[in-house]
């Protein structure tokens, strides 16, 4: 499971939490320029309860609704952040409180989960300045992830920054105070207000007033007036984008004002280093915030230095120094000519290769002719698209025995440039083709077949060709003749009509605008009067759960055309074609004929037929056997085999596991694809209806005082130790918490111990390791993601499997996936089951009473550990399929095998 899935775990784990009863308030201070300021005492008043009270340093870390003393590290343990200005436009000041030093994790994660920037690192403990800036406006989340807990700020960015990026500065000689203490008394929603003093060169100053309703635990940052000298503004420079030959794009960012007013900000720019304002610069308004900055009139492929700058009452501040090198100068395009091919009397081919595009587009490209030499576009031409490339031209409207010179061409914004110069002739007048006529086959008593090949059109397009014949010489198309094509080459005639026993006489044409040509004379005599045909049957070949392989052969066909043949089956003997049946082409000779639609386990009688103008006849009798690979036995075990270890096989449940806590009854679910759904946040001891999530290891058996039922809804880790300790598994002296081996199943044996569930290395071994069968050329295929019906999941294959002939699998072992690019009917599925496949539905997770991910998220439980919170499973998503870990206490789907 990817580490976004995880961020985006923890925000929903947070949105479900339950309100403590008191609440922890800390407070930093601020001057209103921007610095920081260990103030000396805060006054705060409980509104609501009409009490009010000074907190001295270093007692400024408060616990409202509880009267005692309490240790800072006992009271506050998560990170803590405050996020000013918020929503904001682009870039944002965001507040950090780390609780104990170690390692942590801070990034912005966008709403849908994907982390756009991240900060993984040592931090010790004290408050941290955050300067977050975001691309585009967006609402995202600030995720901070320590060894003492978790938190998460939702941010809103009203405009475009220049990146997506966390710089986080340590705040020296400011860190949290050393203890926390309760004072008046607090309910929580109460009206409260604060504010601050500390002792500044001028006397005591007093900050701003918060006054709000307290809710929640959070960092209060109180702000104190203070006047302070002006200094230079601080800058950023953009990164320079858009380069031309002679402009460029780039700009700035001013952070901070210096505590004056910038009056002119920009970019400026030279080709040494360090450029200011006294070298060529731009003018891009005033004040804080982004600006997008124009560089123009640059020299072609030369390097420049750019830096932004801020002016104010000050001085000018530059930010860091970028560098860019403009494009070349724009020069004519290079083109090469093609040879001249496929020359007529009056068309030609011929086209070109633009090799470079002179650092501008290329718009227009083609070839020009004329009879004279070096032809231009301003003589007949092409236009045959734009860009660099090769490209092919035709070229019409040429006069007969004429010599032409012909010239590529590439025009861009330099001018047009010409390729070398070719030169060809156009051919002669027209004449008549020139065709011969094939020999005369397939002679039956009203049909025969022959043909032709037009090895010369006569210098003009042959417009009909065929043959025509007669019982009388020299046949013209006058009498009987048929039309196949055009064009020169050979072609083939169907002749009709004939009487029997008779001879007749044939010859090819060919017609172009000449006229029309003859080939030579054949004859031929047809066969006297039909009789059936004559067939045998192949033998049986390729036999599946729904498939096999036959076919036959035509050896006579009773002196007329075969028109069908194929082979007819069923489970009776002597079938025929009102039975279910192929057609595989016509004619004599053998052919291969595939038989699908089998059921499993069944005896089949198959025959080969052949069809002529007489009737049907049949060929012998064989019979074959269909396997049962598929299908399931009377306890609900599939009858497919899947290797789950070297040398060990297991048979996986005809259902995933669901559980009706009014009756106590376990049962597998009636199909494969079956889930309960949303419906498993109804999870309580005493409901009518069923469930499919499960905690790890909820069986019901009494493994010791944490032992949780199925429908346990507890989210604290240890309740869910089989025999009280994490390190035990579900397996050996604990397998009874295994859901599938302490209970009976109703509709899987209805006895204890005939089930059990997958290790993580079983998972492993099935998903990514085993040797399996090749299906759509993919070899060891072992799973494919699918849609049965409108029921998403995972399609598991066993080591020996066949894909039905008319089903069609794609994305075979590919883990980066979305389920819609299979999808099937569960009359399809029906089929892929009965071959022995195994379905896994995406049937979500459960937290408690919380359900998500129902159609995006399969999540199968282990029966292995991983550590004290976790515990292993089989996941998979539209981007990804592994063996990942999950919190103990989350609902999970269980699929259960049997040895």
């Amino acid at each position: 499971m990817k580490k976004t899935f995880f961020y985006f775990i923890v925000l929903l784990a947070i949105a479900t939490a339950t309100m403590a009863q008191s609440v922890t308030v800390r407070f930093t201070a601020r001057s209103t320029n921007g610095q920081y300021h260990p103030f000396e005492s805060v006054r705060v008043e409980n509104e609501t309860q009409g009490w009010s009270q000074r907190i001295d340093y270093p007692d400024t870390i408060i616990v409202l609704g509880t009267s005692e003393s309490i240790d800072v590290a006992e009271a506050i343990k998560e990170p803590q952040i405050k996020v000013y200005p918020n929503p904001f436009a682009g870039r944002t000041s965001t507040e950090l409180q780390i609780c104990e030093d170690g390692e942590a994790i801070v990034s912005i994660m966008r709403i849908n989960g994907s982390v756009v920037s991240e900060y993984n690192g040592f931090l010790k403990a004290g408050i941290y300045r955050l300067n977050v800036s975001l691309v585009e406006p967006q609402v995202a989340f600030l995720c901070v992830s320590t060894r003492t807990g978790r938190t998460v700020a939702k941010m809103v960015n009203t405009a475009t920054g220049t990146a997506d990026k966390i710089d986080i500065s340590y705040l020296e000689g400011y860190s949290s105070q050393t203890k926390a203490v309760g004072i008046g008394p607090f309910n929580v929603g109460d009206q409260m207000s604060y504010n601050a003093n500390y002792t500044s060169s001028n006397g005591i100053t007093t900050s701003n007033t918060v006054t709000q309703s307290q809710t929640t635990s959070e960092l209060i940052t109180l702000f104190f007036t203070e006047s302070s000298s002006t200094t230079l503004p601080t800058v950023t420079t953009s990164t320079v984008s858009n380069t031309t030959s002679s402009t460029a794009t780039c700009g700035g960012y001013v952070t901070n004002d210096g505590n004056a007013t910038v009056t002119s900000r920009g970019v400026c720019w030279s080709t040494s280093h360090n450029p200011t304002v006294s070298n060529s610069h731009t003018t891009d308004g005033s004040g804080t915030g982004s600006f997008t900055s124009s560089i123009t009139g640059l020299s072609p492929n030369t390097t420049y230095y750019v830096r932004a700058y801020a002016t104010n009452s000050a001085g000018i501040a530059y930010g860091e120094e970028r560098t860019f090198t403009t494009s070349a100068s724009v020069s004519l395009p290079t083109v090469t000519t093609s040879s001249v091919s496929s020359i007529t009397s009056g068309t030609a081919t011929c086209g070109g290769y633009v090799t470079n595009d002179g650092n501008a587009t290329v718009t227009a490209r083609g070839v020009c002719w004329s009879t004279s030499h070096n032809p231009t576009v301003s003589n007949s031409h092409t236009t045959d698209g734009s860009g660099t490339g090769s490209f092919t031209s035709s070229i019409t409207d040429l006069f007969a025995n004429t010599t032409y010179y012909v010239r590529a061409y590439a025009t861009n914004s330099a001018g047009t440039a010409y390729g070398e110069e070719r030169t060809f002739t156009t051919s002669a007048s027209v004449s008549l083709p020139t065709v011969t006529t094939s020999s005369v086959s397939s002679i039956t008593s009203g049909t025969a077949t022959c043909g032709g090949n037009v090895t010369n059109d006569g210098n003009a397009t042959v417009t009909a060709r065929g043959v025509c014949w007669s019982t009388s010489h020299n046949p013209t198309v006058s009498n009987s003749h048929t039309t196949d094509g055009s064009g020169t080459g050979s072609f083939t005639s169907s002749i009709t009509g004939l009487s029997q026993n008779t001879t007749y006489y044939v010859r090819a044409y060919a017609t172009n605008s000449a006229g029309t040509a003859y080939g030579d004379e054949r004859t031929f005599t047809t066969s006297a009067s039909v009789s059936l045909p004559i067939v045998t049957t192949s033998s049986v070949s390729s036999i599946t759960l729904s498939t096999a392989r036959c076919g036959g052969y035509v050896t006579n066909d009773g002196n007329a055309t075969v028109t069908a043949r194929g082979v007819c089956w069923s489970t009776s003997h002597n079938p025929t074609v009102s039975n279910s049946h192929t057609t595989d082409g016509s004619g004599t000779g053998s052919f291969t004929s595939s038989i699908t639609g089998l059921s499993a386990n069944t005896t089949y009688y198959v025959r080969a037929y052949a069809t002529n103008s007489v009737g049907t006849a049949y060929g012998n009798e064989v019979s074959f056997i269909t396997p049962s690979v598929g299908g399931f036995d009377q306890n609900g075990a599939s009858n497919a085999v899947f290797s789950v270890a070297s040398g060990r096989t297991v048979h996986f449940s005809r259902g995933n596991l669901q559980y009706q806590a009014s009756t106590g009854t376990w049962r597998f679910a009636e199909h494969q694809y079956d889930c309960i759904g949303n419906d498993n946040a109804n999870i309580s001891s005493i409901i009518r209806g069923w469930i499919d999530l499960f905690g790890w290891g909820t069986s019901g058996w009494n493994s010791g005082s944490n032992a949780y039922q199925p429908w346990s809804t507890s989210t604290t880790y240890s309740d869910y130790y089989p025999g009280g300790r994490y390190t035990n598994n579900l397996t050996g002296s604990y397998a009874n918490a295994d859901w599938g081996v302490y209970n009976a199943i109703s509709n899987g044996g209805n006895q204890a111990g005939m089930w059990r569930t997958l290790t993580n290395a079983e998972w492993n071994y099935l998903l990514f390791t085993r040797i399996a069968s090749t299906v759509s050329s993919t070899g060891n295929a072992r799973f494919a993601k699918a849609t049965v019906g409108s029921v998403r999941g995972l399609i598991v294959f066993p080591d020996s499997f066949t894909l039905p002939t008319g089903i069609t699998m794609v994305g075979v072992n590919s883990t980066e996936q979305a389920f819609s690019v299979n999808a099937y009917t569960t009359s399809e599925w029906s089929q892929l089951e009965s071959n022995g496949a195994l379905f896994l539905p995406a049937a979500g997770y459960r937290i408690g009473t919380d359900v998500y991910g129902v159609g995006a998220y399969g999540n199968y439980w282990s029966s292995s550990y991983i550590d004290e919170y976790l515990a292993w499973g089989a996941y998979f998503y539209s981007g990804s399929v592994s063996v990942y870990y999950y919190y103990r206490h989350w609902g999970l789907s269980v699929r259960l095998v049997r040895d």
